[in-house]
Order: C-alpha cells, then structure tokens, then sequence
C-alpha cells in the first residue's frame, strides 16, 4: 500500500531538469531579443529620386469679388441673361446658383459668401463655375464663360448699386365688413 501511495503523488522536479528549463527559457527570449534588434536593424534602400513632371497649368474655375453674396447673385443673373450664347435653365437664390447651357455645356455657376473674419473685413463672394454633376469645370467654353463675367461683375454690381432703392407700397387698410 504504501508503495502504491508514492505512485500517486506528483512527480517532484529534480534541480537538474528545473536548470534545464530555466536555461532553455532565456535562451528563447535571448534568441527572441536578438531576431527583434536584428529586424529593427535592417535598412531599407533609399528611393530613387523621380523626376519631377511639371503639371500643365489649369486656369482657375473661381474668383472672388468685394460684394455681397446676395448683390453678387443679382448682377450675375443679368450678366448671363444678357450673354450671347447662354442659354438659362434655371436659378436657385438660396444656393446661390444659376443653371446654364453655353457652347453645349451644361454648366452650374455658384456664388458663396465668405465668412467675415480678421482676413476678410469687407463682404466678399467667391463665384465658381462647375459642370452639371458639380465638380470642377475646366473646358475652354466654362473658362471663357467666367473670364466674361469676371470681366462684367464690377461694372454690374456698380449699376445695381446706383438704382434708386424701391419703396415698398404701404399696406393697405382693411376696410371692416357691417
């Protein structure tokens, strides 16, 4: 019996095998240690220097002007209204957008107001030019189109400046039924 006792209990690690296993821990977290400052170690080759390719130059699809957005918008509607070429689809005031067709383009012009900060002291707008789907137009008809009202904008915003302001009619009285 009591040799079956001594069977059953665990089986104690002898100080040799406990060396041994310490011994092959550190040797893995050396070989761990050495493969990590190895790797950290290794260079990559410096790429070659690409030649510089020089973009061709794209006209601006934008300019601003010292106006209100709002002024901008009017004196805009009648520059288009009063070009040959262009063709009116459609205006929203809020967006401060106007839909036009000029050269068989559909072509979408935007005017926004810039916040007024301490780069921007006097009410300015930015007018754009985009194609239909709204990016970026760049064709020579949209180019041609905003260089014309880039060229006409002041002296508009000038001429709807100098209209006599209209006086709203006063309400009228509403005359009490008997």
């Amino acid at each position: 019996m009591w040799s079956r006792a001594r069977r059953m209990r665990p089986r104690r690690l002898r100080h040799a095998d406990a060396v041994t296993s310490n011994q092959a821990r550190a040797r893995i977290a050396c070989l761990l240690a050495a493969a990590i400052l190895f790797g950290g170690c290794a260079t990559t080759p410096s790429p070659s220097p690409v030649p510089a390719v020089i973009a061709p130059a794209v006209p601006a699809s934008d300019f601003t002007i010292a106006a209100v957005q709002l002024d901008a918008w009017n004196a805009l509607g009648q520059i288009l209204v009063n070009t040959p070429g262009v063709a009116y689809r459609s205006r929203a005031q809020m967006l401060g957008l106007y839909e036009v067709d000029y050269r068989g383009e559909r072509l979408l012009l935007i005017t926004h107001g810039i916040v007024l900060d301490a780069d921007h002291v006097q009410p300015t707008t930015t007018v754009r030019i985009a194609a239909a789907d709204g990016s970026p137009a760049a064709s020579p008809a949209a180019i041609d189109l905003l260089q014309q009202v880039q060229a006409r904008l002041p002296g508009e915003l000038q001429h709807i400046a100098s209209l006599p302001a209209t006086e709203k009619n006063p309400p009228k009285s509403k005359k009490r039924r008997r």
